[in-house]
């Protein structure tokens, strides 16, 4: 798939020309798609902005679609239109194509695909890098996906598949979004395109002053000054005292009105709405009244929420709670920003896991299986991380993509025990909703969640830097496991024990040999006496020293083979050693791609060095406030990942002090990106003698 961007023309977003299958010049194909484009160009706009039309045989038929912005009138479509198809002819010979300019757009295809869900593929036009960054991404992001959220609810559901809305950001200034489907779609596919969007545009564009994601059903954009015409919809975003509401449940028992289980209970809620009674960390337990009228109570609040918002929340769910289960003796309330729980029984310190709330998102990520496996490697780190903090609260961001991150957020009631907090967490972690861009779990005693967004305020949380991308490595061959030690001691064994079964073997078939020799010699021959006994003495000597001989000589020849084996394996194992540690050396030295995109402010214009014929050179600063020069190397140099690593270990082992210095590399995707010390624009002479030196000559 080649996707090109031009700034030739100001108007034109980005051209989806696919080179898998293209049309001869000249072709019946292409007289047909002629046809259709012009077709295309004179209906669309007396079709209300939206048109789609076949032209052609089974072998050569072309299937086009045209769409204009909802606010555009006659005349822009018209000449959108025009452009567009101009545009498309003369820039690409593709028989399936797709190209957006800011009013309109132009599909065609040798394919059916009117009405056809064909799957969201969102493309990024290379306009959104020129935008400049805001001071505050975080209520950005909040107030942004509110807005989408509720333009695309409106979107989906008007016949024209068009909406538009403003809402208030930060004192006088809006933000100002538009959303848009493609007419010949449902209903539930065009929410389905239009959330995927969203949620693209919220991660990729969400700290800028603008965005535009595109595809071939539907677009999303969003801008700080307005860019549309006509009506739209005006939305408040929710103030600090209305937190959003999440779920609850009322207890099974109930209490009898104007008793005294309700004036305790009125009173410890007073108690805790009271800002007194707010703890610097967000939660609070306390008991009111005595048994068997006693209210036990507690709240927790989010913990990266400011203390005034924790304030508001728990004021507000005090009021909230006994509304929504008036004669219920117990309740357990999710909010957002906070958590509120109350019973008859003592509950302090004990891990609850029932009541279970699952919350999802309900679209599909594009790779479940690699999501799912960096999202649970996150939330487990920040479970064992939660459970180890005094606030038992605990958050992890890592890349899911090039572009997509995954913030992780996990959370227990501090009352709860080390081992309690973890033990809830893995059962909160395992019941996630799993291949979705965002979902969360809630339970009495914890919760975890996990977006493609970021959703926590991460100025207040302590998150550690970016989990890189998991990199899957290859089982070790056979040869390479390590065999147990048990098989020495077999070895050592053996070497004893054989030589002495052989000569014990050796001794009694001698000694019984002899005896046999003995008995037929006194019974046939008469040999005297005494020579008969130095016969006898010489045997049994023999009888015993040549089996002792033998033991010796086959111990001597296993413990040999025994020590040739140990000195075999202990080089195979030292040189196994030498190879991990070489592999350790040069993922030690990986960076992940969203600490390179940090340091280097996006890889901003304003932060480029240099660009050659071997890349371009970025200046950038890591989080520890080191300054690093970033070296991209091109798509096209033809290396490979194993080629480009070997090359990074040879070139990292160099050490001079005339050489910048190789700090690591990021090898993700097709990106492959050297890092080297940053050494200051200086003279050579400078360089080489220092200072000092070059003062001299002066």
């Amino acid at each position: 798939m080649i996707i090109f961007s031009s700034f030739t023309n100001a108007n034109r977003l980005e051209l989806d020309c696919p080179d898998s299958s293209v049309y001869t010049p000249n072709s019946p194909f292409e007289q047909n798609l002629k046809l259709l484009l012009q077709s295309l160009s004179s209906n669309t706009s007396l079709n209300g902005g939206f048109y789609n039309s076949s032209i052609g045989d089974d072998t050569n038929q072309v299937y086009g679609q045209a769409l204009c912005r909802g606010d555009a009138n006659h005349t822009a479509c018209q000449d959108c239109i025009e452009n567009a198809v101009q545009d498309i002819l003369k820039n690409c010979i593709s028989e399936d194509a797709t190209i957006w300019y800011d009013l309109c757009q132009i599909h065609y295809s040798s394919q059916y695909f009117f009405s056809i869900n064909t799957g969201y593929y969102g493309k990024f036009p290379d306009s959104n890098d020129q935008r400049r960054r805001i001071s505050d991404p975080v209520l950005l992001t909040k107030v942004l996906k509110y807005l989408m959220d509720n333009i695309t609810s409106e979107a989906s559901s008007d016949p024209l598949k068009f909406a538009a809305g403003e809402i208030n950001f930060i004192k006088s200034n809006n933000i100002y979004g538009l959303a848009q489907c493609t007419r010949d779609i449902s209903a539930r596919y065009c929410d389905s395109c239009l959330s995927s969007a969203s949620v693209e545009l919220i991660d990729k564009y969400g700290d800028l002053e603008g965005g535009i994601v595109v595809d071939s059903n539907c677009n999303v954009r969003f801008e700080l000054q307005r860019f549309y015409n006509g009506s739209s919809i005006s939305l408040t975003y929710p103030t600090s005292a209305d937190p959003t509401y999440l779920y609850h449940f009322c207890s099974s028992t109930n209490f009898t009105r104007n008793s005294t289980y309700q004036t305790n209970l009125n009173r410890l809620l007073l108690l805790s709405s009271l800002p007194s009674n707010g703890s610097s960390d967000g939660f609070r337990n306390t008991t009111f009244g005595q048994v068997p009228n006693r209210v036990y109570g507690l709240f927790l609040c989010r913990g990266d929420v400011t203390a005034a918002t924790c304030q508001n929340c728990v004021t507000f769910a005090t009021g909230d709670a006994p509304q929504r289960c008036p004669v219920s003796k117990g309740i357990t309330i999710w909010y957002d920003e906070c958590l509120l729980r109350y019973s008859d029984s003592n509950f302090f310190s004990t891990s609850t896991e029932t009541p279970t709330v699952a919350l999802l998102n309900t679209n599909n990520v594009s790779d479940p299986t690699r999501f799912d496996q960096i999202m649970g490697g996150l939330m487990n780190l920040a479970a064992t991380q939660a459970a180890d903090s005094p606030k038992r609260f605990a958050t992890r961001k890592g890349n899911f993509t090039v572009f997509q991150d995954i913030y992780c957020l996990v959370q227990c009631t501090p009352d709860l025990s080390s081992s309690d907090c973890n033990r809830c967490l893995r059962i909160s972690i395992a019941n996630l909703p799993t291949g979705k861009p965002g979902a969360r779990t809630l339970y009495p005693s914890c919760y975890s969640r996990y977006e493609m967004y970021p959703f926590y305020n991460e100025n207040l949380t302590e998150t550690p830097a970016p989990a890189p991308t998991p990199v899957l490595r290859s089982p070790p061959s056979p040869g390479s496991l390590t065999r147990p030690k048990g098989n020495n001691n077999s070895l050592l064994i053996i070497a004893i024990v054989v030589p002495i079964v052989v000569s014990v073997l050796l001794f009694v078939l001698g000694y019984c040999f002899l005896a046999w020799r003995a008995r037929g010699r006194k019974k046939f021959n008469a040999i005297p006496e005494e020579i008969e006994k130095k016969r006898i003495s010489s045997s049994i000597i023999i009888s015993i020293v040549l089996p002792i001989t033998v033991a010796v000589v086959l111990f001597i020849i296993i413990d040999c083979c025994f020590l040739t084996r140990r000195k075999r394996k202990k080089f195979n194992s030292i040189h196994a050693e030498i190879a991990v540690n070489e592999i350790t050396t040069v993922e030690s030295l990986q960076f992940g791609f969203g600490t390179i995109q940090a340091a280097t402010n996006g890889f901003s214009t304003n932060n480029k060095l240099s660009e050659g014929g071997f890349g371009e050179v970025y200046k950038g600063v890591l989080p520890n406030g080191q300054d690093i020069a970033v070296k991209m190397l091109p798509r096209s140099s033809g290396q490979g990942a194993e080629e480009f690593k070997n090359k990074v270990e040879l070139v990292a082992k160099i050490q001079h002090r005339n050489l910048v210095r190789l700090l690591g590399f990021c090898l993700e995707g097709q990106e492959k990106i050297l890092v080297y010390e940053f050494v200051p624009n200086i003279s050579l002479d400078q360089f080489l003698y220092g200072m000092n030196h070059l003062n001299k000559f002066q």
